[in-house]
This record gives structure tokens, C-alpha cells and sequence, in this order.
């Protein structure tokens, strides 16, 4: 299969299957290609085929069930994922209807099966091999000893689900949190945690004494986390002191009129996501924005990678950009906590300024990541938070209407609690 040409490949695939119609691994494989290529509707009539062709075959069934979730039809997912499961006792196959239980609501449903994550692609299974499976926390309280939480996933995961470690801290003696260096300053400020380390290899061998460890993705399920008892104490993050005075400094030069909004932009990811094309919003489609009135932009947007890097050009918009001073984390949440609002796509940025409590617009991809849910324009996981649905793939252009329109409501609608309308997906057929 020509991977660095999927569109050659397809095309080749397609002249076999018209000659051999019968061909249940191609019309899998073609399944597969269309998926990558955003063909959504191509791609699940493939796997429907492949699977009414080999009613048996478990794989077929996954790649139905995957294309479904992405499609946003997660119960459909699950009914796929469960007749792959009888066909198949494959663990990997639990992962991926955890995530569309999970993107479902279905919570306690679905942690279970999300333990098996590490079996996903591009997944770093050597980080989970790090620990001896008898030291790995189940739940217990462990007076007298130390607990080490560990990075597994993405600089937002550490922000969003950081919110346990202060329960943990009630069960037990010292927690330790490892997790990625932007992050230190500002975590090792989180109430429960006795020590931040940076995450690495060097760590983990120093820690291997220790009496426990847990990944952090794994305490919603050892707390039985489901919709109604997620922790949201907001905030749970606080600023440090130094750099809320730093930011304070840089900013006061910048704000010559206290009555407009001061609103933050984040419009693409800067890791190198499989779907990070997908939480891209074109730069130009925001001028309809910046043409408004009583609002001055500040630019949150970082270069690629996890680490500090260049700002990126910001083509002429009207904003005000300190980001080259943005040293770490810490940096970000001071200057987050200076604005009005933050509107942003979906990275790690929306995560820190709902966990500080700052009121969040966050934009969101047709694939919209599980915790999320569907249809809602509010998070559970942050009380904050105003979210607005792309209606079809790609389509950002009714978003950011819909956000241009909010904006044009009274200063106080920024901090308001009235969401937008439900936003009803647009059926992909």
C-alpha cells in the first residue's frame, strides 16, 4: 500500500475492487485510506461492506466502529465495537469503545476499557513499563507512604485532570507529581502535592524506591468518576506571585483604555497531533472579528512543539503580542489572568484558563475529543467554559459567527453564564 500516497493507492484499490467485488480486505483497506483522507461517508460504506462480506472478521469491525465514533455517532460506535469484542477478546478493542462511551457520557462504563490506552498507536507503552505492576495504586489509602503520579499524555491532560492530586493527598502520606517541564512552576504550587519532578527517564529510574505509582489519566477511574461527580473546585491552579507581578509590568504599558475587553486568541494547535489540522481556524477567518469595536486582542499563540518557541506571525491582525516573553506556563496563567476572556481552539491553553476560573470560548472541531461530549455548549469539566461546534467538518466560518455575534452583546456578556444554543451536528451522509 502506497502510504505516502493515499490518493495513488485508493485509486489503485478502487480498479481491483471493481474487478474483484468480493474482496473483503480491499474494501477494508480502501476504508482506511478514505479515512485518512477526511472521506468520511466513502470510508464507513467501505467498512460496511467489508463487514457484510466477512461478518466474522473482528478488524472490520473496529474500522467501522472508528470511523462511527469520529462521524460523532458514538452509540452506533459502541454496538460496532461490542461485535468485535464476541468475535475477538482483544483488550485494544476495550480502548476504543472506551472512547466512544466516554465521548458518550457513559463514564463509568467506559474507564475501565480506557486502562488499556497504552495499546493505542503512538502511544509510548515503555513509559507504563517504567513501574513494576505491584506497585501500580489501586485506590488505597498508603499512610506512611509516597505515591508517584506520572505524565502519560498531553501538556492539557496534566491541567485538566491535576484536579485529583488534592484528593489523594487525604488518602495518604506524600504525593509526587512528575510531569512535563513548561508545567513545574505552576503545579508545584497545586494543594496535595509535596514534590513536582520533570518528566524523563533519569526521574523515573530516582523514583523507582518509591511505595506507589499511578498514571494520571487512571484517577477518574479509580475515583469512579462520572458526570455528576467530577472534581471542579475552580480554580484549582493559582498564579505565583512573581509572575503575576511580571505580567502586570508588561501589560500596564499595552491597556490605554480599562473599559474595552481584553480578549486572549489561541487559533491552532502547536503539537504535532494526528487531527491538528482539524484544530486549526485559519487566521483570516477571524477578521470579521478584529474589525469590532471595544475589544483589544492579545495573542497566546506559541510556536510549534511542547517547549517554549518563536511566536508565529500573526498576518497583520490587530494584536497585541508579548508572547517572546512566555517563558513557561507560569507565564501563560499570569497573562491569562490579566484578560476578560479567552477564545480559543482546542489545546492546552483553554485547560489552564479554565482551571484558573477565567472565563473560556472554546472552539471545537467536528471531531470534537471525548471529553467534550456531544451537543453541549457547557463542560462539566469546567463551569467556565462556552463552547462553540463546528456543524460539519472543516467548517469554521458559522463558529466564528457565532462567536462575532456573541461578542457584539454588552461588555458583561463576557462574563455571562448564558451559552450559546445546543449545537446539533450536521449529518455526514
Amino acid at each position: 500500500m502506497q502510504k505516502n500516497n493515499p490518493d495513488q493507492a485508493l485509486k489503485l484499490l478502487q480498479q481491483h475492487l471493481k474487478s474483484n467485488p468480493r474482496h473483503a480486505e480491499g474494501f477494508f483497506q480502501a476504508g482506511n485510506l478514505l479515512r485518512d483522507l477526511d472521506r468520511w461517508p466513502e470510508a464507513l460504506n467501505a467498512f460496511h461492506t467489508a463487514c457484510q462480506l466477512e461478518p466474522n472478521k473482528a478488524e472490520y469491525q473496529v474500522g467501522r466502529g472508528i470511523i462511527l465514533n469520529q462521524m460523532q455517532m458514538p452509540l452506533e460506535a459502541i454496538n460496532a465495537f461490542n461485535i468485535a469484542y464476541t468475535l475477538k477478546k482483544d483488550p485494544g478493542i476495550l480502548y476504543n469503545r472506551s472512547l466512544a462511551l466516554l465521548l458518550a457520557g457513559r463514564y463509568l462504563e467506559a474507564w475501565p476499557g480506557y486502562e488499556y490506552r497504552y495499546l493505542a498507536p503512538g502511544k509510548n507503552k515503555v513509559i507504563y513499563d517504567w513501574y513494576p505492576a505491584e506497585k501500580r495504586w489501586q485506590g488505597q489509602p498508603f499512610p506512611g507512604q509516597t505515591l508517584v503520579v506520572f505524565n502519560e499524555q498531553g501538556l492539557g491532560d496534566d491541567l485538566q485532570f491535576c484536579r485529583y492530586l488534592p484528593y489523594l493527598k487525604a488518602l495518604g502520606e506524600k504525593v509526587i507529581l512528575i510531569t512535563q517541564k513548561p508545567l513545574m512552576p505552576l503545579l508545584s504550587r497545586l494543594y496535595g502535592v509535596d514534590q513536582v519532578f520533570e518528566f524523563c527517564k533519569a526521574t523515573h529510574e530516582k523514583l523507582q524506591a518509591c511505595d506507589w505509582f499511578i498514571p494520571l489519566m487512571s484517577l477518574p477511574y479509580l475515583f469512579n468518576t462520572t458526570l455528576d461527580s467530577i472534581p471542579n473546585q475552580i480554580p484549582y491552579l493559582t498564579v505565583p506571585p512573581s509572575y503575576r507581578e511580571k505580567w502586570q509590568a508588561l501589560l500596564a504599558p499595552q491597556i490605554k483604555n480599562q473599559a474595552v475587553k481584553k480578549i486572549g486568541l489561541v487559533y491552532t494547535s502547536s503539537n504535532d497531533s494526528l487531527f491538528n489540522h482539524a484544530r486549526t481556524c485559519p487566521l483570516q477567518l477571524w477578521q470579521p472579528l478584529f474589525s469590532l469595536s471595544g475589544i483589544q486582542w492579545f495573542s497566546l499563540q506559541k510556536g510549534t512543539g511542547t517547549s517554549p518557541a518563536q511566536p508565529l506571525a500573526t498576518d497583520g491582525a490587530p494584536m497585541i503580542d508579548l508572547t517572546a516573553h512566555i517563558e513557561d506556563f507560569g507565564d501563560t496563567a499570569a497573562l491569562l489572568e490579566q484578560l476578560d476572556l479567552l477564545i480559543s481552539i482546542d489545546t492546552s491553553v483553554p485547560h489552564l484558563a479554565g482551571a484558573l476560573g477565567k472565563p473560556v470560548w472554546l472552539l471545537t472541531p467536528y471531531i470534537a475529543q471525548w471529553r467534550w461530549l456531544q451537543y453541549r455548549s457547557d463542560s462539566p469539566w469546567y463551569p467556565s467554559f462556552r463552547l462553540f461546534r463546528q456543524p460539519a467538518p472543516n467548517a469554521w466560518e458559522p463558529v466564528l459567527a457565532q462567536v462575532k455575534q456573541a461578542l457584539s452583546i454588552p461588555q458583561n456578556s463576557v462574563r455571562s453564564s448564558v451559552h450559546p444554543p445546543l449545537c446539533l451536528p450536521q449529518t455526514i451522509v
